[in-house]
């Protein structure tokens, strides 16, 4: 699909569908044109979708347009409607995995954006696992806004398990920056992989918006080779 009608109508549709599950949400208001301070779902569409223009370059990808939007939902509303807005984009094959014409189904497993505490970044918490730690095949994707600066720490892996976790910075037209690992066993603080001693590392600051993912590893079979599981939502 190269012909730019067609690729604007399937754009189209995609916010036509944003736009429906905003609303389905979170109401409508019928003065939206003199009262842009509300919070109905027609309200942060249009919000966003001003936002989101300024965030893109010349000619964007499918996946960069989506990018510009998530991060102008971080921007304006600090990531309120991240979990909408996945869901939408991900109903229309823009999930998390989409790129280079590949279609993706799956939202990401956590859709908080980080946390600023005095220009300091921190990752939100992790949930979801065995016995308070994260079961491996789980992959948490986090969007880091601009000039900030990202900590990765206490980190725990789940009961009984050699885990390992793969933390990869990516820039908004998804090249990989840089990657570190962390390894673990059972449930004790992951350490950063050939360094006994660091628990956490720190990235920063960026000139631009920024996505982390981590991807928790199980040791297979008790052998020395690490395989990724199926992915699984953290709800």
């Amino acid at each position: 699909m190269t012909e730019v009608h067609q690729i604007g109508q399937v754009w189209a549709n995609m916010l036509h569908v944003v736009h429906a599950d905003l609303v389905d949400k979170y109401g409508f208001s019928t003065n939206a044109i003199r009262d842009p301070s509300g919070l109905e779902g027609n309200v942060v569409f249009l919000h966003l979708f001003i936002d989101a223009l300024a965030l893109q370059p010349i000619r964007p990808t499918f996946v960069i347009a989506r990018n510009a939007w998530i991060q102008a939902d971080n921007n304006r509303y600090n990531g309120a409607h991240q979990s909408t807005l996945w869901k939408s984009f991900a109903s229309r094959g823009l999930g998390i995995w989409a790129a280079n014409y590949v279609e993706s189904w799956d939202e990401p497993s956590h859709y908080r954006p980080v946390v600023i505490e005095r220009g300091q970044t921190k990752l939100p918490p992790l949930k979801g696992g065995v016995d308070g730690g994260v079961k491996y095949g789980h992959i948490m994707s986090v969007s880091v806004n601009p000039k900030t600066v990202v900590t990765i720490s206490g980190v725990v892996t789940g009961a009984q398990r050699y885990q390992k976790v793969k933390a990869e910075l990516i820039d908004a037209t998804s090249n990989s920056i840089t990657t570190v690992y962390f390894d673990g066993i059972q449930s004790e603080p992951l350490y950063l992989d050939g360094n006994t001693d660091e628990k956490s590392i720190t990235w920063g600051p960026f000139d631009a918006q920024m996505t982390i993912e981590l991807t928790f590893y199980d040791l297979t079979d008790g052998g020395t080779g690490w395989n990724i599981s199926n992915i699984k939502m953290i709800r």
